[in-house]
């Protein structure tokens, strides 16, 4: 049966956080045992409709249900955009995909997120956790790497994107 719950692997997300030089504080959409961070915001609480800025200094990790991804990476454009909280998501990156990241792919078209330092293809596909197991699959998608930093200017000097 067909599931949104894939883990994240410690060896990625370390890699990933050395990678684009960013540690998260929050993740988002995860339970107590797959949490990357010591705070996280679980199915109960509702990250689509929760504020991600916990503290001044949130930065949120992201890897977001498939099913839900549309909905997650506006989310976390709108908390950006809104309330300038840094993030690191995990994202497909599938030429299709571009209609569910458009906010995103917007703002690196746009060069707000510049290639090599707050976005990349990951050119070897992540491995994830299947309920906390090793998958008897593979991982079917390409994935790309976007970091949200936090801006000096005014929030509402954000640039406004597609929706």
């Amino acid at each position: 049966m067909a599931h949104d719950e894939w883990w994240t692997t410690d060896e990625t997300y370390d890699w990933l956080c050395k990678e684009m030089n960013i540690k998260p504080t929050l993740d988002i959409a995860a339970t107590k045992e797959n949490s990357k961070c010591a705070e996280y915001i679980d199915a109960e609480e509702d990250a689509l409709l929760t504020d991600w800025a916990k503290t001044p200094d949130t930065i949120f990790f992201m890897n977001p249900p498939n099913s839900e991804l549309k909905l997650f990476v506006k989310k976390a454009h709108q908390q950006w955009k809104t309330k300038n909280i840094a993030g690191m998501l995990l994202i497909p990156s599938s030429t299709l995909s571009r209609v569910h990241f458009k906010p995103i792919w917007d703002l690196i078209v746009k060069g707000v997120i510049k290639a090599g330092e707050d976005f990349k293809p990951l050119f070897k596909r992540p491995q994830f956790l299947d309920h906390g197991e090793e998958s008897k699959k593979g991982n079917r998608n390409d994935y790309m790497v976007v970091v949200l930093r936090k801006r000096e200017w005014e929030s509402l000097d954000a640039p406004d994107v597609g929706n």
